[in-house]
């Protein structure tokens, strides 16, 4: 006989409970398996309708109330309402959706590092008192995201701060993986920025119209002097120091991230590689060592920035030799300079900025150099786009740094042909030394 407590299975439920106790099992006659239809009511009161099955009727009920649980825990991560945190939404959602989506890995890393700025996480600005990212998510609700006005300040923003490029990956990734996941989980049904004009380039044009165009770059002298100095440290030098028994076993993984970050900015300071295409070189398919001892790279449209092959050297023989010592070094590794844990991985960006930034500060202070207290990779760019300045005509040094002057000059340069720049190189070089 029933409980009397058992409610009627046509009885309304209550956000929370559910039906497994109010129906009746049946058996299919052929398969012989067990089956209860339930249903249970979230406790936003929308109701959910669930089959359990089993060979064993015993076990039906258990397995039901097993699921109930699971159902309970998803619905209460996914209880978005539209006063909720914009940015737990964002870290919450946004970012697994960016994660997960099937994406190049640079890309993934270059709309993972806008989210950071979207929502005002910008290590370049939070030291500084007045919090230049005043207009990003933070401390906004998701009903905000209605709200045009917000995003445009946000966008334009970053537009100020970070560069145009900035803002239009910004702009792609709010209403791609914010906006549209919002609409999913029916907080919006509506996407605001459809069809709006932000004015992304104009506000990027103003604002750094008065800025120092070019990146920063070191003198001839000083270049050199960190070429030599790089040639020269050991990699212990770098490498934290482990003084507790527990964490001795790092201290390997510790040698070979120092002694790769010390080989990946040589790497670049003596090619003027970004450093994702730094990280993307494998052997032997981007590498090839001339009869004269010479290492050229091919930077193939994969890995290239803009999507643009070009083919440059390594500009300094002592970091050529060095980096194709990397291959009897570390047979395993697939890349040029890969993860310093997983010899068959990339390097990811993340982790190598995290690791030059300490080599970086270290150079700035031994040195005494003070760019590199703030500039990181993009500095041998602009140091060997303007140290060549006036040996190299703007044409060859774009088809080198993969940059464009203008379409009828780049659709005539050879970009095949380094031997302008060794030649430049070595007297450079020599100038610096003497």
């Amino acid at each position: 006989m029933a409980s009397s407590k058992t409610r009627s299975a046509s009885t309304k439920l209550e956000p929370g409970e559910n039906s497994i106790d109010r129906v009746t099992p049946w058996q299919d006659e052929e398969t012989k398996k067990w089956f209860l239809a339930w249903s249970m009511r979230l406790p936003s009161g929308k109701l959910v309708r669930r089959r359990t099955e089993s060979t064993r009727k015993a076990d039906l009920r258990a397995k039901a109330r097993a699921k109930v649980e699971q159902v309970l825990a998803e619905a209460m991560d996914s209880q978005w309402k539209p006063s909720s945190d914009l940015t737990k939404y964002i870290n919450s959602v946004s970012r697994m959706e960016i994660e997960k989506a099937d994406l190049r890995q640079r890309t993934k890393e270059q709309y993972l590092g806008v989210l950071r700025l979207i929502v005002g996480d910008c290590k370049k600005h939070e030291e500084l008192s007045d919090n230049r990212h005043s207009h990003s998510l933070k401390y906004k609700s998701i009903d905000d995201m209605k709200t045009i006005r917000v995003i445009e300040r946000c966008l334009q923003e970053i537009a100020e701060l970070h560069g145009r490029e900035s803002a239009e990956q910004s702009k792609t990734v709010i209403s791609k993986y914010i906006i549209q996941e919002m609409r999913k989980d029916a907080l919006i049904d509506f996407n605001p920025m459809h069809g709006m004009d932000f004015k992304l380039k104009h506000v990027a044009t103003v604002i750094n119209a008065n800025t120092k165009k070019g990146g920063v770059a070191l003198s001839s002298k000083d270049y050199a002097r960190v070429v030599d100095f790089l040639l020269k440290l050991d990699p212990a030098e770098l490498a934290p120091q482990r003084e507790l028994e527990r964490f001795k076993y790092l201290i390997p993984r510790d040698l070979r991230e120092a002694e790769s970050i010390i080989d990946l900015t040589l790497l670049q300071a003596t090619t003027g590689l970004r450093v994702t295409e730094a990280n993307s070189l494998r052997w032997p398919a981007h590498i090839d060592v001339s009869s004269d001892g010479n290492v050229h790279i091919s930077v193939d449209a994969e890995i290239s920035k803009t999507h643009r092959a070009r083919r440059v050297s390594i500009l300094d023989p002592r970091v050529a030799k060095r980096i194709i010592a990397r291959k009897e070094k570390f047979p395993n590794s697939l890349y040029v300079i890969g993860s310093p844990v997983k010899d068959r991985e990339q390097w990811t960006r993340q982790s190598v900025h995290k690791v030059a930034s300490n080599l970086y500060k270290m150079l700035s202070k031994t040195l005494k150099i003070d760019e590199l207290e703030t500039e990181r990779t993009h500095v041998w760019r602009a140091t060997l786009n303007t140290l060549l300045r006036d040996q190299i005509s703007d044409v060859d040094r774009s088809a080198w740094f993969g940059h464009t002057v203008e379409v009828n000059r780049a659709s005539y340069t050879d970009l095949s042909d380094t031997s302008a720049m060794l030649k430049a190189s070595e007297r450079l070089r020599l100038g610096a030394t003497s």
